[in-house]
């Protein structure tokens, strides 16, 4: 509409009779009618026509109720373990409701496995013919021909799928493609190597240290760090031991005045991206996370100890906690949470066992929200503990822990009684019962 008020485009066909007001309505006028007559005026596309839909899938259909009300929208939390159920029960959606399923699958990747053992070959068959379902066709053990083929995001999902079914095969087959894949192609097929890690992929994953891209290299030396007898490793160990000496009760602390090239080579980052932290600390929280639990002579209690005393203590707790999540080593993944450090990931490293017992002897919200499912044990001791929570829904933590508890609980649970007055008819608790009396329904229909 520039310059319209000084000059008006004469608008001689007849489409535009009738036109009235100023020169910019006019002008805004005349695009929409063109631009409608323009649609009006264009053949219908035509393409070649669909192939058969041969597929064959003996399951039985499952009851569409639960379903059809999740994708409705009043459960849609409750989709996974509807999936979980129906794949267990070996049962198959209405095809009606399978593009419905798939559309969810675009945004929700965890889905995507469950969505592809669920919707059988119907649902590879829609996906063939749609490019927005066709991260289902990654999911597929048998074509290899995705991996030529395919868009980069089937290509990856597919070769993710093959590295936990052949980890071998599916490391050959990207050394053979890997000056091919773009940069972010290499590192996502790099992380899906952390499937069946192992020492036959060392070799591989030491000489991705010297790739042009600095997110290659840092992907390959975190997988590396989690081989304690990779050469990565084993330089970590004689890094660490020239920069810290253990000692009765304290740690003694020597760090070097340069990040050299080795050190860089082997992901240590010279600059600190972090505000609490200098230079030298970061260098010395990248090294230990590298370096094997293993090689420390003190117990991690012992070491935790002698870290509050130091002047180092927040790079020497992060260093090892970045070491244990990398490695899950069990002792000290317990003696990191012993010593307070509140940190869900190091609980999700627990087997279930553990993570029930820790919660058996204190209740902590955040791990609730982890554990899954509660077995009826701690379902008796979380319900009364809930019961005499302040019930106030405009407390966001605690309507959000509801809703995540319902998803545990055994859907057998009695949970419409034992609350206190205040809490009745509040929208939290409304929902909490409502949840579990429709996990219960699913359950049944399902069985």
């Amino acid at each position: 509409m520039v310059g319209s008020q000084r000059r008006s485009s004469p608008l001689t066909d007849p489409l535009f009779d009738g036109l009235t007001g100023p020169p910019e309505a006019q002008l805004l006028g005349a695009a929409a009618l063109a631009g409608i007559a323009g649609l009006a005026g264009q053949r219908p596309h035509s393409g070649p026509p669909l192939a058969p839909d041969n597929c064959v899938d003996t399951r039985s259909l499952a009851p569409n109720r639960s379903l059809q009300r999740i994708l409705d929208g009043d459960f849609r939390q409750l989709l996974p373990e509807w999936l979980q159920l129906a794949e267990k029960a070996q049962l198959r959606p209405d095809p009606s409701q399978l593009p419905h399923l798939l559309e969810i699958g675009r945004n929700d990747r965890s889905l995507r496995p469950l969505l592809g053992a669920v919707g059988g070959p119907r649902a590879a068959w829609l996906a063939s013919h749609n490019p927005d379902w066709a991260y289902l066709l990654g999911q597929s053990q048998g074509d290899e021909s995705l991996w030529d083929t395919g868009q980069s995001a089937v290509r990856l999902e597919w070769f993710a799928n093959f590295r936990q079914r052949d980890c071998e095969a599916a490391r050959k087959l990207l050394i053979i493609s890997w000056s091919q894949q773009s940069a972010d192609e290499r590192q996502k097929c790099l992380q899906a190597l952390a499937a069946g890690l192992s020492m036959n992929d060392e070799d591989f994953l030491e000489s991705a240290l010297d790739d042009r891209s600095k997110g290659v290299r840092a992907q390959a030396a975190a997988l590396l760090a989690r081989l304690p007898q990779s050469r990565l490793a084993e330089r970590a160990r004689a890094r660490v031991s020239a920069w810290v000496t253990e000692h009765p009760g304290h740690l003694q602390i020597q760090l070097p005045t340069e990040c050299n090239r080795p050190m860089q080579r082997d992901g240590i980052e010279p600059k600190s991206p972090r505000s609490d932290l200098g230079d030298k600390a970061w260098w010395l929280l990248q090294g230990i996370s590298q370096c094997p639990l293993d090689w420390w002579r003190n117990t991690p209690a012992q070491l935790l100890k002698a870290a509050a005393l130091s002047d180092w203590t927040q790079p020497l707790c992060q260093g090892w906690l970045q070491a244990t999540l990398a490695q899950a080593d069990l002792k000290w993944t317990n003696a990191l949470l012993d010593a307070g450090l509140d940190h869900e990931q190091l609980f999700a490293l627990l087997p279930h066992q553990q993570q029930e017992e820790r919660l058996l002897g204190k209740l902590h919200a955040g791990w609730l929200k982890l554990h899954r499912p509660y077995s009826p044990r701690l379902a008796a001791v979380l319900l009364p503990w809930l019961r005499q929570k302040p019930a106030q829904d405009y407390d966001w933590n605690w309507s959000n822990l509801l809703a995540e508890v319902a998803l545990r609980l055994p859907p057998e649970t009695p949970v419409e009684e034992g609350w206190p007055e205040e809490c009745r008819g509040r929208p939290a608790l409304e929902k909490l019962i409502s949840t579990v009396k429709f996990r219960q329904s699913m359950h049944e229909e399902l069985r």
